[in-house]
């Protein structure tokens, strides 16, 4: 690599990190092995074993060789990288390495030493990235010339992909809020509507598709890493992303791999420690709209919509922190309001019944007395000779 085209890539460099606050690292292709050590060495939050570390950035930094151009990927701790790589007459001269960064869609606190993108910023970097490779990789100046001068002027946000300020953000953004709430409900409509988008976008390019699915892919596995106890997991099912979305082709292939991945961290952020809070916000939805429908056919189907969450989702919440079941933690709820019927109004045991919601009087005093002990009758009578 040349002085000047080191300096070039060092201006592309210079302005990333102007825009984005991220670090950069430009390295020579002859001294590419030894040199990733380095980013090993200077991460401050790095709690893995460095060789491990270190072959992954070894590894990744090798691939984007093949790829042609931008490549990203996640260390063992979970942060992201983006390698770029330069060539001069087809020949690769070395490659910048961006990061850490940390992708992140609400307000978590993140450490301080590692940049944090939300989506939009982190689409825009990954657009001008292409851009910027585009630019240097394409043009047909000699290395005698300062490209800086010449072609940065030109380097705005304008894709790379015919039609890609069409693509439908938002979207994307809703599916990486819902699995980071465990909001599971309507996640393979909204990936149906996200390859969509992608399919038309792109003028069906697979190529442009596959990497734009591999971002995503990645993106939703930024949603488990909040709890360190499931990030090693995270990671080794990261790492076959790359191999898999390789055999994608139709638009089926690339729904059900996205949905295969939502599936997976959903799953995995129901099983984690940090969950608590999540959990509880959701029980207390299912209470709420419970509480208000109790006198009403009420399904498990109907209340997991309400809280926005998949059926079996809800069930084994209900299941796992109140050891119910959903049918009987609405009759539960149906049991405590009849016993406020049975103590302050006058109601036959049958209308007690029907106001709850239960479906015929023997039920009910069924249901009742699993829950209190004794059937309705005795609950009143006992309630009356203490009053009196």
């Amino acid at each position: 690599m040349t002085t000047i085209e080191f300096a070039t890539i060092k201006k592309f460099g210079d302005i990333i990190n102007n825009l984005f606050d991220v670090e950069y690292r430009v390295f020579d292709r002859d001294q590419m092995e030894t040199s990733t050590k380095y980013l090993c060495y200077q991460c401050p939050n790095c709690q893995v074993s460095l060789n491990e570390c270190y072959e992954t950035h070894l590894n990744c930094t090798l691939q984007v060789e093949r790829e042609l151009g931008c490549f990203q990927y996640m260390c063992p701790n979970g942060y992201s990288f983006i390698v770029i790589d330069f060539y001069v007459r087809s020949v690769s001269i070395g490659c910048m390495i961006l990061g850490p960064m940390l992708v992140s869609y609400n307000n978590e606190s993140l450490p301080s030493s590692i940049p944090a993108l939300r989506s939009k910023q982190y689409n825009n970097l990954q657009n001008l990235l292409r851009e910027l490779v585009a630019l240097y990789n394409t043009s047909s100046y000699s290395t005698s010339t300062d490209l800086s001068v010449d072609i940065l002027p030109s380097v705005s946000f304008r894709p790379l992909i015919t039609g890609y300020t069409q693509y439908n953000i938002d979207l994307e953004n809703q599916l990486i809020r819902m699995v980071s709430s465990g909001i599971v409900g309507q996640t393979v409509y909204i990936i149906s509507q996200i390859v969509d988008n992608l399919f038309d976008v792109t003028g069906q390019d697979a190529s442009e598709i596959r990497k734009r699915v591999e971002e995503i892919s990645y993106l939703v596995a930024h949603c488990s890493l909040s709890d360190s106890s499931i990030r090693p997991e995270v990671f080794r099912e990261s790492n076959k992303y790359h191999s898999e979305i390789k055999k994608l082709k139709t638009k089926e292939d690339f729904i059900a791999f996205l949905s295969d991945v939502v599936d997976f961290h959903t799953d995995l952020l129901s099983k984690s420690s940090t969950n608590d809070d999540r959990s509880n916000i959701i029980i207390k939805r299912a209470h709420d709209f419970i509480a208000k429908h109790y006198a009403e056919k009420i399904t498990l189907d109907q209340t997991a919509s309400y809280c926005r969450i998949s059926p079996s989702y809800l069930g084994s919440i209900l299941t796992n922190k109140l050891g119910f079941t959903f049918t009987q933690y609405v009759n539960l709820i149906r049991i405590e309001h009849s016993k406020e019927l049975l103590s302050n109004t006058d109601y036959s045991i049958g209308c007690i019944a029907k106001k709850c919601g239960f479906n015929g009087q023997s039920y009910f005093t069924q249901i009742f007395k699993s829950f209190v002990g004794k059937n309705p009758v005795d609950y009143r009578k006992e309630l009356k000779s203490k009053d009196s």
